[in-house]
């Protein structure tokens, strides 16, 4: 019986988690903001390079992964245009081959729901 509780505990906390995270209307919203604390300029995000020294695997940038939503995309770059309020995602060639959400092209773009994403 305590098994079964467990278990719908569990079910219930998974359930919860799908539901609380940010989806592609979310990531706009907070690039618009963004765009809107930096109207006379340009913010540039690196995402993570490398993995870090004491960390058990990659984890990307926390700023980077708050205004795209990607968990895996070392050396790619994030430009917010104040002024248009557009966002670009800059792809190194070599990950050009990755996850669908960083290959250069209008898929990706609306996948993470990017003005565009290009090499």
């Amino acid at each position: 019986m305590i098994g079964w509780r467990l278990l719908a505990i569990l079910a219930a906390f998974v359930a919860s988690r799908q539901v609380c995270g940010a989806d592609v209307k979310e990531w706009k919203e907070r690039r618009q903001r963004a765009a809107t604390a930096f109207s006379d300029g340009v913010l540039l995000l690196h995402a993570n390079t490398t993995m870090g020294f004491v960390s058990d695997g990659y984890r990307e940038e926390a700023a980077f992964y708050y205004l795209t939503g990607l968990e895996d995309s070392p050396g790619t770059m994030l430009a917010i245009v104040g002024k248009s309020g557009e966002s670009w995602l800059f792809v190194p060639a070599a990950e050009s081959s990755g996850d669908p959400e960083t290959r250069p092209g209008e898929e990706a773009a609306r996948k993470v729901g990017l003005e565009h994403v290009v090499d």
